[in-house]
């Protein structure tokens, strides 16, 4: 939405903005989740003025597909393997002991997740015959259960809330 301000402020010479699409079209509602990554497919096209037409760009492609197509990351990492220093520049930029770290808990959250994002991992995992560890399944059953824990303490508690300020009112 920021960049729209830029591309009016810009608008003599700029005429059209494509925003990277956060989300596919398949996801994009309105819903409680408070993303507003949501709503990028509907919101942007509003934001348009005759000087600046305003779109969301490749909300039709899913992220994965976004990701498996960016030349731009294929070519950067061919040119390091090219030039011999692939091995060299992962282990600095890419620190794969945080991503270990947060592997698991992250593939949890990926299988007991409803978030649009998540599901286009599950979704392509499936095409591509990848297989999740019986301790990715069991510790995303632990927090979907938890998740649904607090739902549930949080709606009693609001439950409690307006029954305790009715019977305060009535008194």
């Amino acid at each position: 939405m920021r960049n729209a301000s830029i591309a009016h402020l810009l608008s003599a010479g700029i005429g059209h903005l494509h925003v990277g699409s956060e989300i596919s079209y398949v996801f994009a509602r309105v819903d409680d989740s408070g993303e507003i990554a949501r709503l990028d497919p509907m919101l942007l096209p509003l934001l348009s003025t005759t000087a600046v037409t305003v779109s969301s760009a490749n909300s039709g492609m899913t992220r994965v597909q976004r990701t498996v197509k960016c030349a731009k990351c294929v070519r950067a990492m061919l040119t390091l393997e090219i030039a011999g220093h692939l091995q060299e520049f992962c282990p600095d930029v890419f620190t794969y002991s945080t991503y270990s770290e947060h592997r698991d808990a992250y593939i949890a959250r990926v299988l007991s997740a409803g978030d649009p994002l998540e599901c286009e991992i599950r979704d392509f995992t499936a095409a591509q015959g990848w297989h999740w560890r019986i301790s990715d399944r069991y510790r995303a059953a632990v927090r979907s259960a938890r998740l649904e824990a607090r739902r549930s303490a949080r709606r009693m508690l609001r439950r409690f809330g307006r029954h305790r300020q009715e019977s305060v009112s009535t008194r």
